[in-house]
């Protein structure tokens, strides 16, 4: 298992990369959010994206334990209801996940 869970990090960073390298962000034309709500924005959708990269490349069982693993649910849901996106992205700068 620790096998597994090393290398589905190894590729999750290498799509964090990857994506850094090739991608922009897109921003919907009628809304326009402030720099801090789309930084915001940006760093819960490079999340989701490796974690859609684990779910593609292995499954929606190893990305959900991978998930749970890096950012339970629960503690997501308590900070994202407490702090709205900001503080959820945040959380994740702390935790080193984006």
């Amino acid at each position: 298992m620790n096998r597994n869970l090393l290398s589905v990090l190894m590729l999750s960073v290498l799509a964090l990369q990857a994506n850094a390298q090739g991608h922009s962000p897109t921003v919907s034309p009628t809304v326009s959010p402030t720099p801090v709500s789309a930084t915001c924005q940006m760093d819960i959708s490079k999340f989701e994206q490796v974690v859609d990269v684990v779910r593609h490349s292995h499954g929606d069982k190893v990305a959900n334990e991978l998930r749970e693993k890096l950012l339970p649910s629960k503690e997501a849901d308590d900070v994202l209801s407490q702090s709205g996106q900001c503080g959820l992205a945040r959380l994740l700068r702390t935790k080193k996940l984006v």
